[in-house]
């Protein structure tokens, strides 16, 4: 069946069947049990039968996925983990420098002295944001 599918159909194809599978497997990570954080919390409202219901539909979904792919030939998209770091650790930083309380002015004023402490610990997170690079 791939014999039918041009290129460019196939790029598109594989590529929403990949956002797809991302977002299932978002899905099956919160399930299978939230990660603990301190700035945002997933509060699990799913009763036990509901979160097994769910879950086993994701994974037929996901199977499913594998189904069309190989049914179509699709193109599996690989990436090393070391581009995903970079790329990710891109964002973060770039989020970062936009928190520094220079670029916070239109948002409303910080009270006395709260602009050094809070560029001083936006200037230790970047830090530790560019440990993920390698680099030190």
């Amino acid at each position: 069946m791939s014999s039918q599918l041009s290129t460019s159909l196939n790029r598109i194809i594989s590529a929403r069947m990949m956002v797809t599978e991302k977002r299932i497997d978002e899905l099956i990570a919160l399930l299978d049990g939230p990660s603990k954080s301190s700035m945002y919390e997933i509060e699990n409202d799913l009763d036990t039968e509901g979160a097994v219901t769910m879950l086993t539909r994701l994974k037929e979904a996901k199977q499913f996925i594998g189904h069309i792919a190989d049914e179509y030939g699709l193109t599996k998209d690989i990436k090393p983990l070391s581009r995903i770091i970079s790329v990710t650790r891109s964002m973060i930083w770039q989020d970062l420098i936009d928190t520094n309380s220079t670029k916070l002015t239109g948002f409303g004023k910080l009270v006395s002295g709260a602009p050094d402490s809070l560029n001083g610990d936006i200037a230790k997170l970047l830090e530790l944001t560019e440990k993920l690079a390698g680099t030190e």
